[in-house]
């Protein structure tokens, strides 16, 4: 049988990374579906999961190697940008044993006929009744980063050994930078 191994890091306050692993059949149809474009990994020690963000706008959850059929979140409506700009990134609260709060980095047009896209940085909580999904009337925009351009939007949020969430929005810029965003520090 053909394995494959997904690891993911685990950075909290002040603490060294972790790593999780888990094996998992990757001729798997579910898995399959599921890793044709995933866009982060994530997990909390001791939590038994593995939740999967894809770019189509959803995060979905692995246990024990296994593909839950119930997505964690559907975020097709906010995560409206298309292409490879819909669902980016997420990261778990330090303390998502006690909060149950996921964060998320999305692409979102305004105004879905037209280019610019505004980059956004959400937060969902963990359904009180089910764990293994996300309520989604708990999510909250917590910042909006407006693009005059449809590339280059960044996409790895974490928390970092300061305990502060941490962006990588990218600079927004065209293909070889011609604006030199990525080097202007203001």
């Amino acid at each position: 049988m053909l394995a494959a191994t997904l690891a993911v890091s685990l950075a909290f306050q002040s603490s060294p990374p972790l790593y999780f692993e888990q094996t998992f059949d990757p001729t798997n149809l579910a898995f399959a579906d599921l890793l044709r474009m995933p866009t982060d990994a994530v997990a909390f020690p001791g939590d038994d999961r593995i939740f999967v963000s894809v770019l189509g706008a959803e995060v979905r959850i692995i246990r024990g190697g296994e593909l839950l059929t119930e997505r964690f979140l559907d975020l097709t409506a906010e995560a409206n940008a298309g292409g490879f700009l819909g669902l980016s990134a997420i990261t778990l609260h330090p303390r998502f044993d006690v909060n149950g709060h996921m964060y998320l980095w999305y692409g979102n047009r305004p105004d879905p006929m037209s280019a610019p896209l505004d980059m956004v940085l959400a937060r969902v909580t963990v359904d009180a009744q089910n764990p293994d999904r996300a309520d989604p009337a708990t999510l909250v925009e917590l910042l909006r980063v407006p693009f005059d351009t449809a590339t280059h939007s960044g996409g790895r949020i974490a928390f970092g050994p300061d305990g502060k969430l941490w962006i990588g929005i990218g600079d927004a810029g065209l293909q070889g930078d011609p604006e030199c965003r990525a080097q202007d520090m203001t």
